[in-house]
């Protein structure tokens, strides 16, 4: 980063126009920046990011001027906005972290109205519900957790520029007789620690009230494992970025929850639903809705794990390309879904990524999920990318119910101390 100009308008009782211009640095035969993220601190603890993109270039592609033009809010604290983090990523994805030790800047808001209060929880509103619901294309059931909260306005309305509310799901083993062992549980199930889903929600504000409610929905697979389902956090933030937490880390007797098990302050007990699992050789259905519990990873074909990089000779030149991924994958019965991926470049550096397939998203996936199927990803290498060996370093394979297991593809060294 070499410079920072910043341009704030707006009268005291105003959201404020804010205009950001940061001259970096590209070097000699660097690669030019895709963007910057900047995490800025108020001045009594409230936060908020944003985000720069390219503007200009000089002539002889040495600096690029990275631009931020929108709104901050007549809510947000009055006083110093400082940078205490600021993030270059170039074309490549190769990340230049700048701590606020080695450069910051700071933005003034002069906000009569400006405020650090959060929204509040309304205390014991939490409440969570199923229901199994059919796809059309498939004719499947799956179940459909619904969570809503109260909440009251107390400084700043709820964030607008973003979904002002995400809550955390996760599940217990519901029954110690059903089809899963505790151990299978642990290292493959629904586990505290392993299958939290976070989900952002909307939030509606009663006619003529600073109240209102909060709600977020899960569709969960139908391989999902069997247990007792509960919303475990949720994160309440306004439109001037003040935040509030909410845990529900009180347990009943033989539970254990991920976050800070009574240190947390106004904990309460989680409210919990319950997915059965079916009956064996039976299939959820809309006069029996269950679930089948599927508790094993995707597998990959190691040998199926192809790249090669396509470039034409004018291409060749200046290091452009690109590395064609491809591979076969299955699972067992809920289906293969998101896919990531990581390659190294000829610098030693890690670059990543996802691969996309018609059943990515969603909780259904769409075909026969156990027979082997060819995933393929097309990555662009951009202008100015090494020269060298580029490597498929490892690929991440996720099923539908959450199961995920990791493929390292390239040995890693590991330095054990003598003693």
């Amino acid at each position: 980063v070499k410079s920072v100009a910043i341009d704030v308008s707006g009268g005291q009782d105003e959201d404020k126009n804010v205009k950001i211009r940061m001259v970096v640095d590209n070097g000699k035969g660097w690669h030019p920046a895709s963007h910057a993220e900047v995490d800025l601190s108020g001045p009594s603890g409230g936060s908020k990011s944003i985000e720069l993109y390219p503007e200009a270039t000089d002539k002889d592609g040495k600096t690029q001027t990275l631009v931020f033009d929108g709104t901050f809010s007549k809510h947000a604290t009055k006083g110093f906005w400082q940078a205490s983090q600021i993030k270059v990523v170039d074309t490549l994805g190769q990340e230049r972290w700048v701590r606020v030790n080695d450069y910051s800047w700071r933005l003034y808001l002069n906000n009569a109205q400006g405020t650090d209060w959060p929204p509040r929880y309304r205390k014991g509103t939490t409440n969570l519900k199923a229901k199994y619901v059919k796809d059309e294309s498939t004719g499947s059931i799956y179940p459909q957790l619904t969570a809503t909260i109260r909440y009251e306005q107390t400084g700043a309305p709820l964030s607008k520029e973003k979904n002002p509310i995400w809550m955390r799901l996760a599940a217990k083993k519901a029954n110690p007789d059903g089809s899963l062992t505790a151990k299978e549980w642990e290292d493959f199930g629904a586990s505290a620690w392993q299958y939290p889903q976070y989900k952002e929600g909307t939030c509606v504000q009663d006619d003529l009230s600073y109240r209102g409610t909060c709600t977020a929905t899960w569709e969960l697979s139908p391989g999902t494992p069997a247990g007792e389902y509960y919303v475990s956090m949720i994160n309440l933030e306004d439109e001037a970025s003040n935040k509030r937490q909410q845990f529900y880390t009180l347990q009943r007797d033989g539970w254990t929850c991920c976050g800070q098990v009574g240190h947390t302050p106004n904990d309460e007990a989680p409210v919990t639903v319950e997915l059965s699992q079916c009956a064996a050789g039976d299939i959820p259905t809309e006069e029996k809705p269950c679930v089948t519990g599927d508790i094993l990873p995707p597998e990959l074909d190691r040998s199926s794990v192809k790249a090669e990089i396509e470039q034409d000779e004018s291409d060749r030149k200046v290091g452009k390309a690109t590395l064609k991924l491809s591979f076969k994958a299955r699972d067992d019965k809920s289906g293969v879904g998101t896919i990531a991926y990581r390659i190294m470049d000829p610098q030693g550096f890690s670059h990543s990524g996802y691969v996309t397939h018609k059943s990515s998203s969603g909780p259904i996936f769409h075909g026969a999920a156990d027979e082997w199927k060819v995933y393929s990803k097309d990555i662009d290498l951009p202008r100015g990318s090494p020269p060298g060996e580029w490597r498929v370093e490892s690929i991440d394979i996720h099923d539908k119910a959450g199961n995920r297991k990791h493929h390292q593809l390239i040995e890693l060294l590991v330095f054990e101390p003598s003693s």
